[in-house]
């Protein structure tokens, strides 16, 4: 499908099957007859920025070269009968059905964050709330996670750099909300191969997409005594709990994990900082002007636009400071 495209899924087929989890509705469709192409619509809860968030962040991913589904606006003539709103963002999935195998199948698994966690924390697995588990939802104990899987399968050692990368997009975009769930391993469905780190999905909490971060911002940028207005971005914090109470920023996420024996050595914060080294702030702004559909009915405009794209140079520029910070400390 083109890029700047708001699809009408009028005709899409909607599948039985499980899309995860997460307060917004989702709901999966095939696209064709034959049932090759298959995506998940996806409702806004409280505010529709949300829709608009998702569908900047797959772009912006794409420009930067990382690992992010692909999304886009749609309409949901259906919606009543399958219990979303009109309006949504549809969402590639990224999971491939085998030829010739039985309906319902797919050759990848997708492995959460949650099930990670659960083999290596008894009172994770055992928590009865939600609430609960996200209380002890710490770094380390994802660390702890993705050693246990490494471990078990070796050939998943490339899974620590691409979880640098995960953090490092969410350090870019502002993505508060990668907990234990919006996060997973893709691995053959035959057989547990390990595959690779799943791409960056519901990024939706991030990018302004609350109208009351957008004056935030805007107050942040206008006073005086504020280089750029760095105050409101640096304030963003990831899910990931620390030892001893409160949350990581997004930037001091990254540090922290970088610090640990399977990064501490490598080249991944150098070689992500070459990468996003050679975009420009014009390129952001061109990219989200030029690829996402402006439309009242999805509270986007140009001026939106445009902010976010301020919002994400400013990011980005904190982004090098904390990357080139962690190069240094490892020479």
């Amino acid at each position: 499908m083109k890029i700047k495209k708001i699809v009408n899924i009028k005709n899409w087929t909607q599948r039985e099957m499980n899309v995860g989890y997460g307060v917004r509705k989702k709901v999966v469709l095939k696209q064709t007859k034959m049932g090759k192409v298959y995506f998940m619509a996806k409702s806004y809860d409280k505010d529709i920025g949300e829709l608009r968030s998702e569908i900047c962040a797959s772009n912006l991913g794409n420009l930067f070269n990382f690992p992010v589904q692909k999304a886009w606006f749609c309409v949901i003539p259906q919606y009543k009968q399958i219990g979303l709103r009109s309006v949504g963002a549809l969402i590639q999935l990224d999971v491939r059905r085998q030829r010739y195998t039985k309906r319902h199948q797919f050759r990848e698994n997708l492995i959460h964050g949650a099930a990670l966690i659960s083999d290596v924390d008894q009172e994770f697995s055992k928590a009865p709330k939600e609430l609960h588990k996200r209380r002890i939802y710490t770094l380390d104990l994802v660390v702890k996670a993705i050693r246990n899987y490494v471990k078990n399968k070796p050939q998943a050692s490339i899974v620590w750099a691409q979880f640098f990368e995960l953090l490092t997009f969410d350090a870019l975009i502002g993505g508060t909300d990668r907990h234990y769930n919006n996060w997973g391993i893709l691995e053959k469905a035959d057989d547990g191969t390990f595959l690779r780190l799943a791409p960056a999905f519901d990024n939706g909490i991030s990018l302004l997409w609350k109208k009351q971060h957008q004056q935030e911002f805007l107050r942040d940028i206008q006073a005086p005594n504020l280089p750029r207005g760095r105050n409101f971005p640096k304030r963003a914090r990831s899910m990931f709990k620390k030892n001893d109470g409160g949350k990581y920023t997004l930037y001091e996420a990254l540090e922290k994990l970088h610090s640990i024996d399977e990064l501490k050595d490598s080249n991944i914060a150098k070689n992500v900082l070459t990468k996003i080294n050679r975009i420009t702030e014009a390129r952001v702004a061109k990219t989200l002007i030029l690829n996402v559909p402006t439309r009242k009915r999805f509270d986007t405009s140009v001026q939106n636009l445009e902010l976010i794209a301020q919002y994400v140079s400013i990011r980005l520029d904190l982004l090098k400071q904390t990357l080139n910070r962690i190069v240094v400390g490892n020479t």
